[in-house]
């Protein structure tokens, strides 16, 4: 509610490209986060690579239910598998993931019971606000370029189901099996389940 916070929609789109440019760079923002500041009460405030971790699972359950969404949310669960171990190089956010399993495989089970791994969602498309002009001229040259480059894009070219499985198989001999399951434990048994049936009806 402060009136000198970016509008939600517009923090979805700043994590978005975030996320592009993690996937592509994982060790990108290494030499800039944490940042720190300190408030008017003079306490100091610190945002490092966990709150980055803890905001995309925060404001992943505010995505809206629309073909923009699907893409901002495919990116999103993307980039936070990827960043699990194993890495091809350590990342300064694999812990937190770990930490933030349960919701990390809440956000998996969402993806991947709503959205089937051979649908890919539309190129994202800037709606206007109710004061601001539409412009005609180029559109359908314009819509034809998003069609192409979407195409080309990770989130019509991957996909998540094999993604989540292979990371997490990965992540099962990387950590060693005791390690393992006990992450599992701190993830509810109902969401456990609901997963592994979803990848059972497609193998």
């Amino acid at each position: 509610n402060n009136s000198a916070c970016e509008p939600e929609r517009v923090i979805v789109l700043y994590l978005t490209t975030i996320a592009r440019s993690l996937l592509g760079n994982p060790a990108l923002l290494d030499e800039t986060l944490p940042i720190t500041s300190t408030s008017n009460e003079g306490v100091t405030l610190s945002y490092g690579p966990r709150e980055l971790i803890h905001m995309y699972i925060v404001m992943f359950k505010g995505i809206e239910s629309n073909s923009n969404g699907a893409l901002h949310k495919k990116l999103w669960l993307l980039l936070m598998l990827s960043l699990l171990p194993p890495t091809p190089s350590p990342t300064v956010y694999s812990t937190h993931l770990l930490q933030m399993m349960d919701q990390l495989l809440e956000i998996c089970l969402s993806v991947l019971a709503h959205q089937p791994a051979s649908s890919n969602p539309e190129p994202y498309d800037v709606g206007f606000d109710s004061e601001e002009e539409t412009i005609e001229t180029g559109k359908d040259a314009y819509r034809a370029m998003l069609d192409v480059e979407a195409k080309k894009d990770i989130t019509n070219t991957a996909d998540v189901q094999s993604a989540f499985q292979l990371k997490m198989a990965g992540l099962a001999s990387t950590l060693g099996n005791d390690v393992y399951q006990l992450i599992l434990s701190t993830v509810e048994p109902v969401i456990l389940q609901q997963l592994e049936r979803i990848v059972n009806q497609t193998a």
